[in-house]
């Protein structure tokens, strides 16, 4: 018997609770997840240049 993870063992109660398989759940989550850190990304650049223009530092000129 091949032992799981805690991690494999929560994706696949998640994915029974979906109706998903594990690896349908484990991608959309993946996919999930990235699109939130570069969102996080993003935001956190425009709030670093609205603090720097308002020390009249301008980046793009």
């Amino acid at each position: 018997m091949v032992k799981k993870s805690a991690v494999g063992r929560a994706i696949g109660v998640a994915a029974d609770a979906t109706g998903r398989t594990d690896e349908e759940f484990a991608v959309g989550l993946t996919v999930g997840l990235t699109a939130a850190a570069l969102i996080s990304a993003l935001l956190s650049t425009l709030h670093l240049m609205n603090f720097l223009e308002d020390w009249d530092i301008h980046i793009f000129g």
